[in-house]
């Protein structure tokens, strides 16, 4: 959002109640899942360079080179990309590679990742009741379970630049996608400097009335796939954020682990004025961060 401070009036006041709802539902209003992995299966088949029915393609799925060997406790075959891979978790990462030698994949780094759990958002399997058209889309795994892995990533043209990244397996059972899903959320959660809830604080009138938009638009779908709770305030009035803040009881402190501005300079000085004012009161605002949203 652009600048400015928190004066004037109107924009709700609301409080967005603390839900969470599967991000693999939430990819955008007017986008159901079906239509999603649609576009993920375009994607995967420009990646292969040919249909799903040709012989390349074929052998891609289905090659298993003679030096894999047998799977480990952590180990599992999945279909990425239309490509059979073989992926592992290991202490501090997620990664899968095509089986044996993969001739068949002409970018095969494309099918090649090692992810850092401190990178990974979270994972989740994609309902059955939108898995109804998986046949139809994505014909190399009509009866595999999709799970999605969110993360972030950097682009090498700019890598001081986050953007979330999506990666979309295949499994041959949805008990084998729950068991990976489960661990990969599991593994995220060790990382004790990862927060678990929010207070979000938007002054509705910066950035010429796009500042709301702007957070549900960049910063909303983040704060979602990675399982972290948001309390939403829209500001009424130029102090309402310092308020919101000084007036903050002790064990709404210790529920956040961070408050997130959104707006101009004029809402992040506010916040900060209300930390220092519940420094001065005795309470533990030392252990809150605060930071600037989109």
């Amino acid at each position: 959002g652009g600048g400015g401070g928190d004066g004037g009036g109107g924009g709700g006041g609301d409080v967005e109640g603390e839900t969470l709802v599967s991000p693999v539902n939430c990819y955008h209003a007017a986008s159901p899942v079906t239509q999603r992995l649609a576009t993920v299966a375009k994607g995967h088949q420009r990646d292969l360079g040919d249909g799903p029915g040709t012989a390349a393609s074929a052998a891609c799925r289905l090659s298993s080179g003679g030096d894999d060997g047998p799977l480990s406790s952590l180990e599992a075959w999945f279909t990425y990309k239309g490509c059979r891979v073989r992926a592992k978790r290991g202490a501090t990462r997620v990664s899968w590679k095509p089986l044996g030698t993969a001739q068949c994949c002409t970018a095969a780094r494309h099918h090649t990742h090692k992810i850092n759990y401190n990178e990974i958002l979270s994972a989740w399997v994609v309902p059955e009741a939108d898995c109804s058209n998986c046949t139809t889309l994505m014909p190399w795994a009509p009866n595999e379970r999709p799970f999605v892995i969110y993360c972030l990533g950097r682009r090498k043209h700019d890598p001081s630049q986050w953007h979330l990244v999506e990666h979309v397996l295949y499994s041959p059972t949805a008990e084998q996608a729950r068991d990976w899903a489960a661990a990969i959320n599991a593994a995220t959660t060790l990382h004790a400097d990862r927060p678990r809830s929010l207070l979000v604080l938007i002054n509705p009138f910066s950035g010429s009335g796009r500042a709301r938009y702007a957070y549900d638009a960049e910063a909303a779908p983040i704060f979602q796939k990675a399982r972290i709770r948001t309390t939403v305030v829209e500001t009424l009035r130029a102090g309402h954020a310092h308020d919101t803040v000084a007036e903050l009881k002790p064990e709404d402190v210790a529920a956040y682990q961070g408050i997130i501005a959104v707006g101009g300079d004029g809402i992040f000085q506010e916040i900060v004025k209300g930390l220092v004012a519940l420094r001065a009161a005795g309470a533990a605002a030392a252990t809150v961060a605060t930071g600037a949203g989109p």
